[in-house]
């Protein structure tokens, strides 16, 4: 029960900050959401194997990535006249 305190916790001290850094890649602030959620799961299942020092830097490795990836997957057409 400790561990989901404590992911509990993080979550909710972090997750608006994290939810902000996806929005500034993804520009879109649901699918910022999407991504964050997407990566707080990631981050839930090695839980126990992160060290403390390295928590926040992990996290945020984790949402980038998902952000990213979300990129490619949602890559929008544009057309141009040429």
């Amino acid at each position: 029960m400790r561990r989901d305190q404590q992911f509990s916790e993080f979550f909710g001290a972090r997750a608006p900050a994290l939810r902000r850094t996806a929005y500034l890649i993804v520009g879109d602030w649901h699918g910022a959401e999407d991504v964050t959620q997407l990566g707080f799961a990631r981050l839930y299942v090695v839980w126990p194997r992160i060290r403390p020092e390295t928590l926040e830097a992990y996290a945020r490795k984790v949402v980038v990535n998902e952000a990213l990836g979300w990129l490619r997957r949602h890559r929008r057409d544009h057309v141009t006249d040429a």
